[in-house]
């Protein structure tokens, strides 16, 4: 990124804030990605049984449902262990109190099932390189058995050749510069995919651990060996490969098993700089453009957790990743747990975001939602139109057929049945996933429009009960979206007033 933080950018940036600040949203909010982060200990713990741990994974959902958002990154796996039933690593202590042993309900099945309860996309949210944390090794006697003991080898080493040793706060990590290290991590994430109908992979901790790592003989020696064939290569350049490698046959692993499923990634808020701060490129072997660019994401979460008006501020490295995205997305990260109590700073980062063109916002983390309403907060603020997921032309750019027969009949005084036919396939096969209603007190409708969308259903269903009152009429029309989140025409709409009377008219196509 170069000096980002120097005076004269500084002040221009200060001039852009205050012009966004009193710009209106852009008109076609419908279509982003508003995520929340759920980390493994806001649902699991082992002083909670099965069922209120069950409970509480219920209840995030809906909470994100009622705030309006529509993908939740939901961690499965945090330090080589697992929170769903793994061939490859051992169940997680936070589930029962104890590595390996079975909680007798799987996190990440009934996170799939919620999302779908809830129009929530569920990208299973992996750490990549981690292997175990705590004040104590992991035991040894468990099946599978854990990373650290099974593979020492693995493990990263500093310049001095000493290996990373067990810290209260920290991660012990495995080195990306090991083949096998690769490959384990590939058929955890092969059998996700597999076993697990998720509508995304989220990778963290993709990444070197920082910038003295690794040293292990085995990274050392495949370096030396590549020095040999190239003079020009570099211990940098190398090891940013090496990470970058792993990032490719993770997405080609994927569009192999589930075309449809995205592929994200956590990444440093800082691409690169000049300054010695950190950065992605430089201090942790990090190349999150080159991913971008060589089409290896769907897109990434940049973790942008400055505020507009700090000496880095947010608006400035969301526009340089969104400048950098090589037609790919880029999902601002935004640092919820610093402003749990400014709403004004979430509020003003979401709205800036989609402003300088990026495709939605990722809240870290779900704990944070909860304190001091911001749930409710946001729901009812930046988040009060509903949104859909915004497509990815390069993954799918065929809208499904449009939704037929289209009708609204009074129930009562204050209740609208909808209610249409499913379309048939389109021309690639796709069939309907789900529907969009729109409504308006006026025709034509226009879908752009973020107020006039009313309802997204879930899981296919094909009526919905609109809550409104009879002394006013309105004019009714529904969309097809498929499970590439590609959206259809507009049906031609119907007209319901206070009496029960209804007639097709003239609709725009949906944008």
């Amino acid at each position: 990124m170069g000096r980002i933080w120097i005076a004269s950018g500084w002040m221009v940036w200060i001039f852009v804030i205050v012009v966004m600040g009193f710009r209106r949203d852009a008109s076609g909010a419908m279509k982003e990605i508003r995520a929340v982060w759920v980390p493994r200990w806001e649902y699991a713990n082992p002083a909670l049984n099965a069922g209120a741990q069950q409970e509480r994974v219920r209840e995030i959902f809906r909470r994100a449902r009622d705030a309006h958002l529509n993908t939740v990154f939901f961690q499965v796996r945090g330090q080589a262990d697992a929170f769903y039933r793994s061939s490859y690593e051992p169940w997680a202590a936070f589930l029962s109190g104890r590595l390996g042993t079975d909680p007798g309900w799987d996190p990440l099945a009934l996170a799939i099932e919620e999302g779908r309860r809830n129009g929530s996309e569920v990208h299973a949210w992996i750490n990549v390189f981690t292997c175990w944390s705590g004040s104590a090794p992991p035991p040894e006697d468990v099946s599978p058995t854990p990373l650290y003991w099974a593979h020492p080898e693995w493990i990263c080493v500093d310049q001095r050749g000493k290996r990373m040793s067990i810290g209260e706060d920290d991660y012990v990590w495995v080195s990306p510069g090991i083949p096998e290290v690769r490959e384990h991590v590939l058929n955890v994430v092969t059998e996700i995919v597999e076993r697990y109908a998720v509508d995304g992979l989220h990778l963290d901790y993709v990444r070197y651990p920082g910038i003295e790592y690794s040293y292990d003989p085995i990274s050392t020696r495949r370096f030396l060996q590549e020095k040999e064939r190239s003079k020009r290569v570099s211990w940098a350049a190398w090891q940013r490969d090496q990470v970058t490698l792993f990032v490719r046959s993770v997405y080609n692993r994927v569009q192999q098993i589930r075309p449809k499923a995205k592929v994200s990634a956590s990444v440093i808020g800082v691409y690169r700089t000049l300054n010695g701060e950190l950065d992605g490129y430089h201090m942790v072997y990090q190349d999150a453009r080159e991913w971008l660019a060589s089409g290896w994401v769907d897109f990434v979460v940049p973790m942008t957790y400055w505020r507009r008006m700090d000496a880095i501020p947010f608006g400035k490295l969301v526009s340089d990743w969104v400048a950098h995205a090589s037609g790919r997305y880029v999902c601002a990260g935004i640092a919820a747990y610093k402003y749990t109590d400014d709403l004004s700073e979430i509020e003003g980062q979401v709205r800036m975001s989609r402003l300088l063109g990026a495709q939605g916002v990722a809240m870290f983390c779900q704990e944070s939602l909860d304190s001091g309403g911001l749930w409710d907060a946001l729901g009812n603020g930046v988040w009060a139109p509903l949104a859909n997921v915004p497509p990815m032309p390069w993954k799918d750019d065929v809208p499904p057929n449009t939704p037929a027969r289209v009708s609204a009949r009074r129930w009562s005084p204050d209740k609208v049945m909808v209610s249409w036919e499913a379309p048939l396939a389109a021309s690639d096969g796709d069939l309907a996933a789900y529907y969009n209603i729109y409504r308006a007190s006026h025709n034509p409708i226009d879908p752009s429009e973020p107020e006039r969308l009313v309802h997204i259903t879930t899981d296919g269903v094909t009526s919905w009960v609109d809550h409104v009152s009879s002394e006013e009429g309105y004019f009714y029309a529904v969309s097809a979206l498929d499970d590439g989140d590609v959206e259809s025409a507009l049906s031609e709409p119907v007209w319901i007033g206070p009496g029960t009377e209804s007639a097709k008219c003239e609709v725009r196509s949906a944008k």
